[in-house]
């Protein structure tokens, strides 16, 4: 599918200054995040707008808007806009503004590129699985061992 650059173009001069968005070529367009978290998309056949499960009623109304349809099933909260609907400023404008306030509730999604001092809060601590307790009993000179939590690859090793 070939990308509409013109339709990324109405997308960037319309995100709104001072937002901390990331773009990103994905599915054969373009996609803005916020936080990790995809919010629009532009591609050949329409704009992308994310807008939660629940929060798409109004939009799915409007003229030329729909759900979007991935692997022949509609996904709820996504809306993909035709170029009726991507055409009309105000309506572009309302669908872009819904989309960043619906990403901007979500949590951070943390990327390997983050800094992790920043993220600290958002990244559980690793644990790491308590080794096993072996204890070794000798009976009439033959060795026993026993494990608390059986592992097959520490009884040959």
């Amino acid at each position: 599918m070939a990308r509409d650059k013109g339709l990324e173009d109405l997308i960037r001069n319309d995100l709104p200054r001072g937002l901390s968005v990331t773009e990103k070529a994905m599915f054969g367009g373009m996609a803005w995040l916020v936080d990790g978290n995809l919010a629009l998309g532009a591609r050949g056949d329409g704009m992308l707008a994310r807008l939660g499960k629940g929060n798409d009623a109004w939009a799915v109304a409007l003229p030329d808007v729909g759900r979007m349809i991935s692997a022949g099933r509609p996904m709820q909260g996504w809306v993909r806009a035709g170029p009726l609907a991507y055409g009309d400023d105000a309506v572009r404008a309302r669908l872009i503004e819904a989309a960043l306030t619906f990403v901007k509730g979500c949590r951070r999604r943390v990327s390997r590129g983050d800094d992790a001092a920043s993220l600290e809060f958002l990244v559980p601590p690793r644990t790491r699985r308590a080794a096993p307790q072996k204890r070794v009993v000798s009976l009439f000179g033959i060795v026993w061992i026993s494990l608390d939590s059986l592992d097959q690859n520490e009884l040959f090793q």
